[in-house]
């Protein structure tokens, strides 16, 4: 197959829905893509808006709201949006490398004691309820009796989050 650089130009706009041909769902979006990076929120919404021919106001937000989408750790161990539908196989390949298990993570925030601890404590405290990163880290202390490990609860970058994701 011969193909000009605008053809396969054109392709790539075109599997992106950077070509704004027709009108996506959000999720169908989202999907394609393999997540959209969602550090800033703002730009999750960007991103989608950019790959709609008549973008809709906090759709991403909605979606997140309906449950066809969720923001979670992800890729590079940083905030992305994925559908509910994809997540489970991200995330899953992503947990298969068991960061947390490894010497450099144990030197650098918990150890796999302190992990079982706290992941105990995240699935009680969670069930079923959304509650702050605050009232979280008051759960920890008080169940593991630990404060190394709310306090790195605590840490804005969530790092010790990552892996429960």
């Amino acid at each position: 197959m011969r193909a000009t650089w605008d053809e396969v130009l054109a392709w790539r706009m075109h599997q992106q829905f950077l070509d704004r041909a027709k009108s996506q769902p959000v999720e169908t979006i989202v999907s394609r893509l393999c997540g959209i990076q969602s550090q800033v929120k703002s730009n999750t919404e960007l991103a989608v808006a950019a790959r709609s021919p008549a973008p809709k106001k906090d759709a991403v937000t909605k979606a997140v709201a309906a449950r066809k989408l969720m923001r979670t750790w992800a890729m590079r161990g940083t905030l992305h949006t994925l559908t509910t539908k994809d997540a489970p196989a991200f995330l899953s390949v992503l947990a298969s490398a068991r960061t947390w298990e490894k010497g450099a993570w144990q030197k650098s925030f918990l150890t796999t004691a302190q992990m079982a601890k706290l992941e105990e404590v995240v699935r009680a405290e969670l069930d079923g309820v959304f509650i702050s990163r605050d009232d979280l880290v008051r759960a920890v202390e008080k169940r593991t009796k630990d404060s190394s490990i709310a306090e790195a609860v605590r840490s804005g970058w969530g790092a010790v989050l990552k892996p429960l994701a």
